[in-house]
């Protein structure tokens, strides 16, 4: 499963495209959503998960029985009509409706039940996030871990700029001139990265960058803050 910031049904059937703009003329951010995929003897089922708690009273049943998954599903009524979610497969934003609405319980202790719409991914698909509403011009852009030797400049990069820490990490955003440069400022502290364009600092960020999105010419890296996910503006 990969959890990511979520939201709900009311922003799903609000988010058409996207807005021109906001008051100060830049676009708001896509809202990320979680895609939680299984595989169970009947095949293969994936969810776009919602910020939005099941009812007390569902009735709960293994998602895959007999298979190493301790998901739990329970029905739930079908929306009266179809909205948007936009799953970011192959590195592009595909559109899908659907109305296929569950509950669905993480196997963690402590899980919130959630309400959650079924979506199709074919057998060798897989989605690297979804989005809500219609984003089709979506291009996700993975992480590529540079080797040792590119690593140890990039120490002394940070260094140059005062930004020393341990655990180092370089990655490239794949069909960029982009870099990401991660490193933790201590062990009290969170994981911080760097986005740097060439030799240029473009901004420091809190928490783990796991990608890099692109969306009607805006530019966003997808980083996790303690689980939580959200897009912020490069």
């Amino acid at each position: 499963m990969r959890l990511v910031t979520v939201a709900s049904l009311v922003t799903l059937a609000a988010a058409a495209p996207m807005p021109a703009a906001t008051a100060c003329g830049v676009p708001p951010p896509p809202h990320v959503l979680a895609v939680s995929d299984h595989w169970t003897r009947a095949g293969r089922r994936t969810f776009v998960v919602l910020d939005e708690a099941a009812p007390d009273h569902a009735r709960w049943q293994r998602l895959a029985p007999g298979m190493f998954d301790g998901t739990m599903i329970a029905d739930a009524p079908r929306l009266d009509a179809p909205v948007a979610v936009t799953l970011v497969k192959n590195s592009r934003g595909h559109v899908e409706l659907t109305d296929r609405r569950v509950y669905l319980r993480a196997p963690t202790y402590g899980a919130i039940a959630q309400v959650a719409l079924e979506v199709t991914l074919g057998d060798y698909e897989s989605a690297d996030l979804a989005l809500a509403g219609r984003v089709p011009d979506a291009e996700w852009r993975s992480l590529l871990v540079q080797p040792k030797a590119d690593r140890d400049a990039a120490i002394a990069w940070l260094a140059a700029r005062h930004l020393a820490g341990s655990d180092v990490r370089l990655s490239k955003v794949s069909n960029s001139d982009l870099e990401i440069v991660a490193f933790s400022p201590s062990v009290y502290d969170w994981a911080r990265f760097a986005i740097r364009r060439g030799d240029d600092n473009v901004g420091i960020h809190r928490g783990n960058a796991l990608g890099v999105l692109d969306v009607d010419g805006m530019r966003y890296v997808l980083v996790d803050v303690g689980g939580a996910r959200s897009l912020e503006r490069v």
